[in-house]
């Protein structure tokens, strides 16, 4: 068996710029709209999940795999309604794979009311919530199912939970999760929230579909 050496720290660094590169990408899809980008960034034949090529309001196909949901579709995957959806569009999603989300912290929120009124502050666990129900759209959508009405999924597990920076009213937060693994009817995701391209959370986390959910139908951006 040969031996994996640790990454030297060029090789952290260099991974590290990567990921904020990413997040600034992301970032600027979801702030500015898609038809202003210039043309030496539309290719024919791309599977980078910044490629604005062939995309559509609601559903639009960024690539062959990727794909991003609009918050109507969004509410077709999930059970939660306001002022619980955390999850207010996907720009990125390919399936059993990676999905990046938009969440637009607004000041009319309701938890403000009362959560450090004079420095309105996000509380971490709504954080951790956005995040996980980022997860569970990336489960739904890799099934390729929606669930039947009041049928939820449940959020079972959770591992190595940071919080970076706090979460102010006007920020916007990029919710990432990538899929570690499925077993068992258990889906496993290391999950991270970014805003201006500095992490603000992470975690890793495991979800559930409810197994009692006998319906299935067609997801809103594919065939089963």
């Amino acid at each position: 068996m040969r031996c994996r050496l640790p990454p030297t720290i060029d090789e952290r660094w260099a991974y590290d710029a990567k990921l904020r590169r990413r997040t600034a990408l992301l970032s600027k899809i979801a702030s500015s709209p898609l038809d202003g980008w210039p043309k030496s960034l539309k290719h024919r034949e791309c599977t980078c999940i910044t490629c604005p090529t062939g995309a559509t309001a609601g559903g639009k196909t960024l690539s062959d795999k990727v794909v991003s949901l609009d918050n109507r579709q969004v509410r077709l995957l999930l059970p939660h309604r306001y002022p619980f959806l955390l999850v207010d569009r996907v720009i990125a999603l390919e399936r059993g794979n990676y999905i990046h989300c938009v969440k637009n912290v607004a000041i009319t929120e309701p938890y403000f009311q009362g959560h450090c009124p004079n420095r309105p502050l996000m509380p971490g666990v709504l954080i951790m919530e956005a995040l996980a129900q980022a997860c569970g759209i990336l489960t739904l959508e890799s099934e390729r199912v929606i669930r039947q009405s009041g049928s939820p999924f449940y959020f079972v597990g959770i591992d190595k939970g940071r919080f970076r920076k706090p979460v102010i009213a006007g920020d916007q937060i990029i919710l990432e999760a990538n899929l570690l693994r499925s077993l068992k009817g258990i889906w496993k995701f290391k999950t991270r929230a970014a805003v201006d391209g500095k992490e603000v959370a992470s975690a890793h986390m495991m979800i559930a579909p409810d197994p009692g959910s006998n319906g299935a139908q067609v997801s809103p951006s594919g065939s089963r």
